[in-house]
């Protein structure tokens, strides 16, 4: 990223990989891969386990041997996440996977958008399957709402899932004290000052633009950061 935009003058944004959705009479297909794992059998239950957290359909099992041959489908979503670190976590590294796309399914799907003060910022909005709108919304709220950085104005944080929104978070404004220099206790004057501060923060959430630091778009999709 900073070669890019030191030698070409470009603005670069890195954002998490994204499988390609197909839609068809307004319903999405997802692509599914065929995965091959092989581990010894003490982690079976284990990697049994993880795959059925990632969406993943048991297809067959083989014992040879100390090895277990598992063969599952699984949404290309789910494997181009965290799978593969955390199927190496779940079996002490003794792990190895192999996959090939298998097809496109039908699945419940729509797109998550991320509002800020009621725009739609595009680059953390992804598609996503219904069954995990709800917790991924939430997800991505909260850690906004501790990334984004405060600003002047009052910033509105919104997971929208087909139309609903899932979930909302605030991140209060920076607050100026507009009464610093005044002194004694002319209190109409600091009600004036304290007024216009109010009226202008409004002007300024009504048009301004919200400050989202570059590094937020790494430390949002970085898994287990």
């Amino acid at each position: 990223r900073q070669r890019l935009e030191v030698e070409f003058n470009q603005n670069i944004i890195i954002t998490p990989a994204h499988v390609k959705y197909k839609k068809e009479n307004n319903e999405f297909l997802e692509p599914i891969a065929k995965v091959l794992i092989v581990t010894p059998t003490a982690y079976m239950g284990n990697v049994m386990k993880l795959v059925t957290r990632y969406r993943g359909r048991f297809v067959t099992m083989e014992n040879r041997g100390e090895q277990m041959y598992f063969t599952y489908h699984i949404p290309l979503a789910e494997l181009i996440t965290d799978f593969f670190d955390r199927l190496k976590s779940v079996t002490s590294g003794y792990a190895s996977l192999d996959w090939e796309f298998l097809k496109f399914e039908h699945v419940k799907a729509g797109k998550l958008e991320i509002l800020l003060n009621g725009q739609a910022v595009e680059e953390f909005s992804e598609i996503i399957v219904q069954e995990k709108a709800q917790a991924r919304a939430r997800e991505l709220v909260e850690q906004l709402r501790k990334l984004i950085p405060r600003q002047m104005f009052e910033v509105r944080i919104q997971g929208k899932y087909k139309g609903r929104i899932l979930a909302s978070a605030k991140i209060s404004a920076f607050r100026k004290d507009v009464t610093a220099k005044l002194y004694g206790g002319d209190r109409t004057r600091k009600d004036k000052l304290l007024k216009k501060q109010k009226e202008g923060k409004k002007r300024m959430k009504a048009v301004g633009r919200i400050d989202v630091p570059k590094d937020i778009f790494l430390k949002l999709f970085r898994k287990g950061g």
